[in-house]
């Protein structure tokens, strides 16, 4: 029997599990976050496009933005 859980609850779990995988990434790592644009401060909609060079930018989107919306391409699925 699947677990049901409401999205709001979901969003809020994954955006606090995505911070803290941060936190120790700047904290026992010493990674340093660098911003070249101040984009964070904007807060109309917008479309970010990510090379995936690795997991840290899936997992920065979840901390840094509310509402993610995610698009993939039709071979991916």
């Amino acid at each position: 029997m699947p677990i049901l859980i409401s999205r709001k609850l979901t969003r809020k779990t994954v955006r606090i599990w995505s911070k803290c995988i941060i936190f120790f990434l700047i904290k026992v790592l010493n990674i340093k976050i660098v911003f070249k644009n101040n984009f964070l401060k904007d807060k109309e909609g917008q479309v970010i496009a990510a090379n995936h060079q690795s997991a840290f930018d899936t997992i920065f989107f979840l901390a840094a933005f509310d509402k993610t919306i995610y698009i993939i391409k039709k071979e991916l699925i």
